[in-house]
C-alpha cells in the first residue's frame, strides 16, 4: 500500500457483551473497532456512531448493535481504491487484508498523515492534483459521481 494505516487492531466477537465492547473503545481510545469471527473473518464494525444509543441490557451482544463491515482492500492496494472505499464508507474507515486476514484499517486520520507526508515529499510544497477517475467524490446522498 506504501501509506500509513492503522496495524493495532483490537478485534472483538459478535457474541461478546455489548458493555465490553464499551469498555473495550473506552480503554483503547480507538473509534473503530473490528468484528470478526473466531475464524478471523471480518462481519462487521462497532463505531461511536453504532454505540451512540445504545443502553445496554442483559444478554445484549455486539452482534446486536454492530454495523456491516466496511469495505475491504488489499494492503497492496493503489491509494485511489483505498479512497474509494473510503467514500464508499461514508469516511469511517477500511478494511486492510492480507492474504484473507485483516491487517489494518484506513482512517481519516490515516488520511490526513498521508496528505502531509504526501505533501512533504513534493518540492513546491503542495499535494498533487488527483483526477476524478482517482477520487470518486459521493454526492449528498452518498451515492459516487
Amino acid at each position: 500500500m506504501g501509506y500509513t494505516i492503522t496495524t493495532n487492531l483490537y478485534t472483538i466477537r459478535p457474541n461478546n457483551p455489548v458493555e465490553l465492547a464499551a469498555d473495550v473503545m473506552h480503554w483503547t481510545g480507538f473509534q473503530h473497532v473490528p468484528i470478526e469471527t473466531d475464524a478471523g473473518e471480518p462481519v462487521g464494525i462497532l463505531t461511536p456512531l453504532s454505540m451512540a444509543d445504545v443502553e445496554p441490557v442483559e444478554d445484549m451482544t455486539v452482534a446486536d448493535v454492530m454495523l456491516p463491515p466496511p469495505p475491504i482492500v488489499s494492503a497492496t492496494a493503489p491509494l485511489g481504491e483505498a479512497v474509494a472505499g473510503f467514500l464508499e464508507a461514508a469516511g469511517t474507515c477500511v478494511f486492510v487484508e492480507t492474504d484473507g486476514r485483516l491487517v489494518g484499517l484506513l482512517t481519516g486520520v490515516d488520511l490526513e498523515r498521508c496528505a502531509a507526508e504526501m505533501a512533504q515529499d513534493s518540492p513546491d510544497g503542495e499535494l498533487p492534483q488527483l483526477g476524478e477517475r482517482d477520487m470518486p467524490t459521493p454526492n449528498r446522498r452518498g451515492e459516487k459521481t
